[in-house]
């Protein structure tokens, strides 16, 4: 995923953009599942509610600043800057 990050930036047209996306995509698939394994095996049991609620609130919260930030970046930057913002993500 990492990798479409870096070359998404550059897409000449829609169609290797949206390619990339998908592909960026199948690559980032088996995120949720291990995240929350690690959740569940990392923790206790009576602490397992806990954090499958921290993350989702992590979700959440990602998802509804991402949208406004991406606005941001299309109203005063380029629609590059959106791609450039995830490959500096830690």
């Amino acid at each position: 995923m990492a990798i479409v990050s870096v070359i998404e930036p550059f897409s000449p047209n829609l169609h290797s953009l949206l390619g990339l996306q998908f592909a960026g995509g199948l690559a980032s698939g088996f995120f949720v599942p291990l995240t929350l394994s690690f959740i569940l095996r990392n923790t206790p049991p009576r602490a397992w509610a806990y954090g499958v609620a921290i993350y989702a609130l992590n979700l959440e919260v990602s998802l509804n600043v991402s949208a406004s930030l991406e606005g941001w970046y299309l109203e005063h930057l380029s629609w590059a800057w959106i791609f450039w913002q995830m490959c500096r993500s830690p």
